[in-house]
């Protein structure tokens, strides 16, 4: 990619350039909605569940902020794990790793998402927030290894219909190694209404049929418990 960032840059593209394609590039099929939703239900305006979000992302700091900026949705993650992308003093847009890893075979050696999840997951557990389940939203290869360290029934893993982690776990011998409950689906739409356990058509999908060529893949979508009866009396 640091060939491809460089011909561009010779090319004249600017960062302005950048943020205006990011700006115009659409949501996957119903996956504003999904984060509305979560969003608001985050914030205990619309579910009695509450939702910690996270990104893991193989893509790049400036391409999600950005695109996250642009639509209002920069408060709803907890936290954003991707490779660092900023521009150098000649205009050029730099990525760098996000950690050098020796230690996942099926992980991309600068990122092993299945790591990051799980020490977020201990990281929040030491903090005192203990999650229900863990929900996990991908569609590359590289998805598996989070999938692979959900260690609940209650998980849920939601590979994207038709792409890669999805073939990827059409061997029964792949998808048998998987403890987490798989939900295969093509709208974000289909993602809430298991989060939020409503039943969904077909027709409720058809209209968000559109593309997603931004990679914002490997969102965690940790639930929390709803507060005890005790919550608030100290």
């Amino acid at each position: 990619m640091a060939q491809v960032f460089k011909y561009l840059k010779e090319s004249g593209s600017t960062r302005g350039d950048y943020e205006r394609r990011l700006r115009e590039m659409p949501f996957v099929a119903g996956m504003k909605e999904l984060l509305v939703q979560l969003t608001a239900a985050k914030l205990g305006k619309t579910s009695k569940r509450k939702y910690e979000m996270i990104i893991i992302s193989d893509a790049n700091s400036f391409f999600i902020q950005t695109f996250l900026e642009f639509h209002g949705l920069s408060e709803s993650f907890t936290q954003l794990f991707t490779n660092p992308g900023s521009f150098d003093e000649s205009g050029c847009l730099i990525i760098q790793e996000y950690h050098h890893q020796d230690w996942c075979d099926i992980s991309a050696i600068n990122m092993c998402k299945g790591y990051i999840l799980e020490k977020y997951i201990e990281r929040r557990a030491a903090e005192g927030v203990l999650f229900s389940r863990v929900a996990y939203c991908g569609d590359g290869q590289n998805d598996l290894c989070p999938s692979l360290r959900l260690a609940r029934p209650t998980d849920v893993t939601f590979p994207r219909e038709g792409f890669s982690f999805h073939k990827i776990i059409k061997n029964l011998e792949t998808a048998s190694k998987i403890k987490a409950q798989i939900v295969i689906w093509e709208s974000g739409l289909e993602i809430l209404a298991r989060l939020e356990g409503h039943e969904i058509t077909s027709n409720d999908c058809k209209q968000f049929k559109t593309p997603f060529p931004i990679g914002l893949s490997g969102v965690a979508i940790p639930p929390t418990p709803p507060p005890s009866p005790d919550e608030g009396k100290h």
